[in-house]
């Protein structure tokens, strides 16, 4: 399979660049970023490899749509940079590569543009397992809105991808095993923007974020059990079409045993949220406090049940200073039940300032499977889903092309190495826009590796509701890959990709929906040892009402790609 078509399943991470100027600046900003580790590092039994890869593509693809058809021929050559550093105190591990791709339209004639991606990430152990200092960044090109994702890349329509990038540092405290009590606690700054083409209908983002969480917890000698959590979230916009966005929360739990194996539990939560749009004075509060007893069954110290019922107030301030108090009654449960060492589920059902709240997950491992089932409601934004990196079921070598260089973890709580990335083989399940949302999500993974036989299986439905008085919208979206590789000989391997998104979209009481499916099938044999060459097809096909391209609401495409791939190591 070709680079750029791995990077699109696995990550959606192609774009543009407008200039060569962006990347000798990326190019440069790594660099820095390697001669940094080596320098802080000299004195400290180490380990550095730097590996280089060029791939040569070209590629043919027929498009038939109701706003633009014809044929698109292109050429591409992607040099990439591969490095990765350990010692006992820190690790780094960084890639760029950039894509020139020049192309061929019967609309358009001839362009050409360069494409550049890139992501870093290093960790130094400040006090060993006490205090971590991390910085880490990345730069990432998909469409604004999820139902182009199919459509838009960087040979077809590149003025319609965004342009994101996230540089974050962040100190962590943790204590392990204490008598007393456990201490975590960590803060984080962060800085995204998302710059779109021409062809995107968003607002540009430019966004500082800043996280802080403090957990104390008992330690293993006390008889009591108990917690405290508290968190700070804030968003801060740099446009005028933007939405602040500040969340402050405070939890407590204490178990007081009875009995052997049964414990009274008291409760208590006071939160914050508080949305405003940028350069007014429409900022909506939302302040939600709950209180509550119950009881608490422990079958083993992971393992347990607790139910209490608990009272709560949820005052709502508006932009015209309107209160409404509601007090209400309800029941919570709080439920993490250890089937094995890699087999857990748990489940927690409250109440939060929208309603009703709950939240779920199921995971099972054996020695070659992962699969996790999950439920979540988070309160966000695009900026925080862009910061926050997701973690993938697969373990892959930094600039894996397939998922054959892929495996499964042993453990549920696996580090990956200087060297190595957690894979996400998921569809992006949100759109770049900068406001506040209300976010459900239900997640299914499944990764199986095998022998000649590896499998990542993914699915999702979101549900998500803008906040404040922004903007009114809402959007429900279903999404499903499957990335199987299957290795024929020593020297030859088939992958397939398979791809699904449903979206539905509310605007301001106008109903939009789209339809879009693709299957890729490729085959590459390895010339050598360090040369290999692979021949994709792939389809794909979107329709429905709703679209912000220049190819309209239907689209077809067949393509044929030839790639050859030389890499260094």
């Amino acid at each position: 399979m070709d680079r750029a078509t791995v990077t699109m399943d696995m990550h959606m991470q192609i774009g543009t660049s407008n200039s060569q100027s962006n990347i000798k600046a990326v190019y440069t900003k790594c660099a820095s970023a390697i001669l940094l580790t080596l320098l802080t590092s000299s004195a400290m039994a180490s380990k550095l490899t730097i590996d280089g890869e060029v791939n040569v593509m070209t590629a043919y693809r027929d498009i038939d749509s109701d706003g633009q058809s014809g044929g698109v021929s292109s050429l591409s050559v992607v040099p990439g940079l591969y490095t990765a550093y350990k010692s006992k105190k820190l690790f780094f591990r960084g890639n760029v590569n950039t894509t020139y791709v020049k192309r061929d339209t019967d609309a358009a004639g001839t362009s050409e543009d360069y494409f550049t991606n890139y992501n870093y990430q290093s960790r130094l152990s400040l006090i060993e397992n006490l205090l971590t200092f991390e910085v880490k960044g990345d730069r990432q090109y998909r469409a604004s809105e999820i139902n182009n994702l199919f459509v838009t890349d960087f040979v077809n329509n590149s003025d319609g991808l965004v342009k994101t990038e996230q540089n974050s540092a962040t100190l962590s405290l943790e204590t392990k095993r204490g008598k007393l009590v456990n201490i975590e606690g960590s803060a984080r700054y962060a800085r995204v923007t998302a710059d779109g083409g021409s062809q995107v209908v968003v607002n540009n983002v430019s966004n500082d974020l800043v996280n802080a969480d403090l957990s104390l917890k008992s330690g293993v000698k006390s008889r009591i059990i108990w917690n405290i959590d508290g968190s700070y979230d804030n968003t801060v916009t740099s446009t005028n079409q933007g939405q602040d966005q500040t969340s402050q929360s405070v939890n407590a739990l204490v178990d007081v045993p009875v009995f052997k194996g049964l414990a009274l539990r008291f409760t208590g939560t006071d939160s914050s949220n508080e949305f405003g749009a940028k350069g007014t004075e429409n900022t909506i509060t939302r302040e939600f406090q709950t209180y509550g007893a119950g009881l608490t069954m422990y079958f083993s110290e992971n393992t347990y049940i607790s139910v209490t019922y608990n009272n709560a107030s949820n005052p709502t301030i508006g932009p015209q200073n309107e209160i409404e108090n509601e007090d209400e009654t309800f029941i919570g449960i709080d439920l993490i039940w250890t089937l094995s060492p890699r087999t857990f589920i748990a489940y927690n059902r409250s109440r939060r300032f929208y309603g009703d709240s709950s939240g779920g997950r199921l995971q099972y491992q054996t020695r070659k499977t992962r699969a996790t089932l999950s439920y979540t409601e988070t309160v966000t934004n695009a900026s925080q889903l862009i910061a926050t990196e997701q973690q993938g079921l697969f373990i892959c070598p930094a600039g894996a092309t397939d998922i054959l260089s892929c495996s499964v973890s042993e453990t549920l709580d696996y580090e990956p190495q200087a060297d190595e990335v957690l894979v996400n083989f998921a569809i992006p399940d949100y759109a770049i826009e900068d406001f506040a949302l209300l976010r459900r999500s239900t997640t299914a993974a499944f990764a199986f590796d095998f022998n000649r036989l590896s499998v990542g299986v993914n699915a999702s439905y979101v549900d998500s509701d803008s906040l404040a008085n922004v903007s009114s919208q809402q959007r429900n979206a279903t999404s499903g890959s499957m990335s199987l590789g299957y290795k024929v000989g020593s020297q030859s391997s088939l992958n397939m990709a398979v791809r699904y998104i449903d979206l539905d979209r509310l605007i301001e009481n106008t109903e939009q929906s789209s339809r879009s499916k693709s299957i890729s099938l490729s085959f590459s044999r390895a010339i050598g040892r360090r040369l290999k060459a692979a021949f994709t097809y792939s389809y794909t096909d979107r329709n429905g009402n709703f679209s912000e391209n220049i190819f309209g609401t239907s689209y077809k495409d067949n393509r044929l790609n030839l790639s050859v791939i030389y890499t260094t190591e």
